[in-house]
């Protein structure tokens, strides 16, 4: 996969970090997993697919997929 290095946004705004595979394309039946890690915490899942949500994530987060990508998308960032 390929990521962004960083990103960065402003507090309450909107940032969206996207994820292209180096072999196939990104669909609703081949998406990557978006994991949330905090220091010193284990992973967590985000989302399964998109605009799927296991439950207990918050609804500021919403995958999709843009172009060839899978799209992480998060409101009101910290």
């Amino acid at each position: 996969v390929t990521q962004e290095p960083s990103l960065s946004g402003s507090p309450a705004g909107t940032v969206t970090l996207t994820c292209a595979l180096s072999s196939g394309s990104v669909s609703t039946s081949h998406y990557p997993s978006w994991y949330q890690q905090t220091p010193g915490q284990v992973p967590h899942i985000l989302i399964c697919s998109p605009n799927t949500c296991p439950s207990g994530v918050p609804g500021r987060f919403s995958g999709s997929i843009l172009g060839n990508k899978a799209a992480l998308t998060v409101r009101g960032t910290q």
